[in-house]
């Protein structure tokens, strides 16, 4: 597949999030999880061209890369035939900061792909599950994805695209698609199959060629939000905001279900079994007049059948020809 350049630099000072990973195709990218606060990426800035790059301060943070120093003592690539790119580390067209290097795609219309692994996350109840980086395509984009994957640890090094991964996030934007992913491989308990849930309504990617700091939050009581620079984007809940469901629904049609051979399709039939009773009278007629009714006291007989409500007024979007 032919794609864009694209290049990512890393994370300015000050700022805490996981790994980025840019890539020039449509999937296979990095694995990558921090649990850190969003923050804002504005590295447009002129007053920053003169500032040097200091290291982020990380403390608390589950995971984080820099890449900083022997980045590729981190960070291995796949062995795939497909990703015959090679990333690389360098600094930006126009730097930020001075010294601040990242991730990089040197070559347009190839595919790349390179992993790291970070120690298990255990969670707890309390806290919320947060990742973030930041993509920059410095030539633009017109047809390619910089999106990250987070795998289970025992296939990380060896990924390919159709390796099963757990959450899939990131900006991502080709012909009709222009979108941040969200998705999420959700295994059936009844099944047992993995499925993807894909996030229903996902913001649109950033479109010019600056930094942009992603973020997701998927909070203790399944809330979900997707930031830009620490702007909420999008939000939804992982138990309704999924496509498909993650919780099937009630009733699920039976593919395999059939009318029996004997089915009558008529909702009523006669009953050959039925008969008038013995004291049915043919010729007595459909209605009987009720000799004991009388109108009512204040009746009036030439009274219009309906009358108008003068406090009544059309609605707004009311048609004349159609209501």
């Amino acid at each position: 597949f032919a794609r864009q350049p694209c290049s990512s630099p890393r994370l300015a000072p000050g700022r805490t999030a996981a790994a980025i990973a840019p890539v020039m195709q449509r999937v296979g990218v990095v694995a990558a999880l921090a649990a850190a606060q969003v923050a804002s990426a504005d590295d447009s800035a002129k007053d920053n061209i003169t500032k040097l790059y200091e290291p982020p301060e990380v403390s608390g943070v589950h995971w984080a890369e820099t890449f900083d120093g022997d980045v590729w003592s981190r960070w291995t690539a796949s062995p795939n035939e497909k990703y015959t790119g090679k990333f690389t580390v360098g600094k930006r067209v126009e730097e930020g900061l001075i010294g601040d290097v990242g991730l990089m795609v040197p070559e347009e219309a190839k595919h790349y792909g390179v992993s790291a692994k970070f120690d298990a996350l255990e969670g707890t109840k309390e806290a919320s599950f947060v990742v973030q980086y930041e993509a920059r395509f410095q030539e633009g984009l017109s047809c390619g994805g910089a999106y990250l994957k987070l795998y289970n640890s025992d296939v990380a090094e060896e990924f390919k695209d159709d390796t099963p991964y757990v959450i899939m996030f990131g900006p991502d934007r080709c012909g009709a698609t222009d979108k941040v992913h969200f998705i999420l491989r959700h295994r059936n308990p009844k099944t047992g199959d993995w499925e993807e849930k894909h996030f229903k309504e996902p913001p649109a990617a950033a479109g010019d060629k600056l930094t942009h700091l992603y973020g997701l939050v998927i909070d203790p009581d399944n809330s979900i939000s997707i930031f830009i620079d620490g702007e909420k984007k999008a939000s939804g809940n992982l138990l309704t905001s999924m496509t498909p469901p993650i919780n099937p629904p009630k009733d699920i049609d039976d593919p395999a279900d059939k009318k029996p051979d004997d089915w009558v399709d008529e909702a009523k039939m006669d009953d050959p079994a039925a008969s008038k009773p013995d004291d049915w009278d043919e010729d007595a007629p459909m209605m009987i007049f009720d000799s004991s009714v009388s109108k009512p006291a204040g009746w009036v007989d030439d009274a219009e059948a309906k009358i108008a409500d003068p406090k009544a007024s059309k609605p707004h979007d009311w048609d004349d020809e159609e209501d």
